[in-house]
């Protein structure tokens, strides 16, 4: 399945409702964002970028079917009342399927009036790309590297972070001096963060929100707030704030191990250890960007 009817199965929101298929999206992006971030190589099924769907639109299969019927290889997906969707039906490997069936909606990715949250949701992850290529702040070459130039910012017992939380935030810092605080709220309720420590006067810009991307910055956020160092943010938003030049204590780092500085009070070891909490101490390598179908 893709990503797009996972997550339409997950939380059983039929997304022929506007309004279901909306927070989809929404969570898609939050996706999108959280692997084109990431350390390491990003992979993306083909189609992701834009919310393929792989649901079964035959008007034969609009309802369900006995189950001698049921087409090949497809969950039927039903509301959070156990209810079928309209067109139930979404198949879950298509590798043998025809060109007919596997082909790319380009409507659905291209057309802003008919599609809003596809075009949308295109242009996020194209931001996110470019992103990703206009820094090594994402795309460190060593563990080392990792170890010692990315922090977790969402310690439990900070900022009423708890141990199993739906938040997650975190800095990187390239190698010209600029720091990248990303923060994730996938919660249902808005959170704040406070950014007193870590901004420290510094000038920054806020390049993602909850719908766009710009290098240049937003002036006109969605579903972020800054207001005397607090962030807030909405429900199922994310954002990238970009740092200016700030000093990076580990560049002068010669032996990665010792305690050299810190990003925001927490020293090269903490940065370790959250590090390897988070689950980033073995995505390193090639950051290419990764496309591929696999049915």
């Amino acid at each position: 399945m893709t990503l797009f009817d996972i997550i339409a199965q997950s939380i059983k929101k039929d997304p022929i409702k506007s309004e279901n298929n909306a927070v989809i999206h929404r969570r898609l992006r939050l996706e999108n964002l959280m692997v084109l971030t990431a350390q390491g190589t990003p992979f993306i099924h083909s189609g992701q970028e834009y919310g393929r769907t792989k649901q079964f639109r035959d008007p034969t299969y609009r309802y369900p079917v006995s189950e001698d019927k049921v087409p090949n290889k497809a969950h039927l997906l039903v509301d959070e009342k156990g209810n079928p969707f309209d067109y139930p039906y979404f198949i879950y490997d298509s590798y043998d399927f025809s060109d007919a069936f596997n082909h790319f909606d380009c409507t659905r990715a291209n057309d802003t009036k008919s599609f809003p949250e596809n075009t949308k949701t295109r242009a996020f992850a194209k931001g996110l790309i470019a992103l990703r290529k206009s820094t090594d702040a994402f795309n460190f070459k060593s563990k080392v590297d990792v170890d010692a130039r990315v922090t977790l910012l969402t310690v439990p017992g900070t900022n009423n972070v708890t141990q199993e939380d739906l938040v997650l935030g975190y800095q990187t810092a390239a190698f010209n001096g600029d720091h990248y605080l990303v923060y994730v709220n996938t919660d249902s309720k808005s959170r704040q963060f406070d950014l007193s420590k870590i901004t420290n006067g510094l000038s920054y810009i806020v390049l993602a929100n909850g719908n766009q991307v710009n290098l240049s910055g937003i002036s006109e956020l969605s579903g972020v707030t800054i207001n005397n160092h607090i962030l807030t943010l909405d429900p199922l938003t994310a954002t990238i704030i970009r740092l200016t030049n700030a000093k990076t204590p580990t560049d002068q780092v010669a032996n990665p191990s010792e305690k050299t500085g810190s990003f925001g009070g927490k020293d090269t070891e903490v940065t370790k250890a959250n590090v390897k909490a988070s689950g980033k101490e073995d995505l390193v390598g090639n950051a290419e960007l990764v496309n591929r179908d696999n049915g």
